[in-house]
């Protein structure tokens, strides 16, 4: 072991090994590798680097932990846990209660002001801050005591864009009230489409076991937002409507009437061609129904 004097400091030429405490009334330099092979970013072997501002870790060559004072640190190897020894995805949180992860904007939330907290997901190879297409967002509305609206978001632009709030699909406000291209619902569930074209602003039914497709919402297809409709989306039919003023048609998109039912006319009184039926349980009962021939008369049976 050879050592040189250097002003006020020894400088040794291979590494110090101690087996025993060291003592020091003042400060320690670390040298460049804790352990492991010496050298700059990049050098052989496997070890920790340490100087004023960032620790390193490395394998093989290239850097797997870096802990920065400026800039960006990361942690780039396998899988990360936090509370548990055996995580099993990029990022396990283990705990023992239900505080795992706070995601907070700590700006200060002043009356009438909006701030809002999001976690935003990504699914291309992509480095750059781009194309995160979809994301949850919490937005403080300016009520008191941080409460907020919770939205779901989807960017659906052919771009390299983000996404942002002003895509929200889904709000939950904290009022309780669910809205689905609304995003101040004014009930408990409150959907609204852009246009009454295609069915944006229905509630859609589908049996997996049949092939008809059903439809309950507000204006037709095609129609301007009037009317609660009744659709058979399959067919594309709309057997039952109910207006603005309140009549009710059956087999009529325009009903003048209270109640009125179109049927086919037909001089055979059957169940098929009646247009009412009152019928007890043994099946027997009055049909009515309209003439096809003249004197075109209603019919009772």
């Amino acid at each position: 072991l050879l050592y040189s004097h250097s002003g006020t400091k020894f400088v040794f030429n291979k590494p110090l090994d101690v087996t025993g405490n060291v003592v020091t009334t003042g400060s320690i330099t670390a040298p460049t590798l804790i352990s492991g092979a010496y050298g700059g970013s990049g050098s052989a072997g496997d070890g920790f680097r340490l100087n004023s501002t960032d620790l390193y870790g490395q394998i093989d060559a290239s850097d797997k932990v870096r802990l920065t004072v400026n800039g960006d640190s990361f942690l780039n190897g396998g899988n990360v846990g936090i509370g548990t020894t055996t995580p099993d995805a990029d990022l396990h949180i283990s705990g023992t209660n239900d505080n795992n992860l706070i995601i907070q904007n700590s700006t200060y939330q002043g009356s009438g002001q909006n701030t809002e907290a999001a976690i935003r997901f990504k699914v291309t190879a992509s480095a750059d801050a781009e194309r995160a297409k979809a994301g949850i967002h919490f937005k403080n509305d300016g009520s008191a005591f941080g409460r907020g609206d919770l939205h779901f978001a989807v960017d659906s632009n052919d771009d390299n864009g983000n996404v942002d709030i002003a895509d929200s699909k889904m709000v939950i406000t904290h009022e309780g009230n669910v809205g689905i291209g609304e995003t101040s619902p004014d009930g408990l569930l409150h959907l609204k489409g852009g246009t009454a074209t295609g069915d944006a602003s229905h509630i859609l039914f589908e049996n997996t076991q049949g092939s008809k497709v059903f439809a309950i919402g507000g204006g037709a297809t095609g129609v301007t937002n009037s009317n609660l409709f009744f659709r058979n989306v399959t067919d594309n039919t709309r057997p039952m409507v109910i207006t603005d003023a309140g009549n009710v048609g059956i087999g009529t998109t325009s009903p003048t009437s209270k109640l009125e039912v179109i049927v086919t006319q037909s001089d055979t009184m059957t169940d098929d061609t009646a247009a009412f039926a009152i019928k007890g349980n043994g099946g027997d009962g009055i049909l009515m129904g309209q003439r096809a021939t003249t004197p075109y008369a209603a019919w009772i049976a």
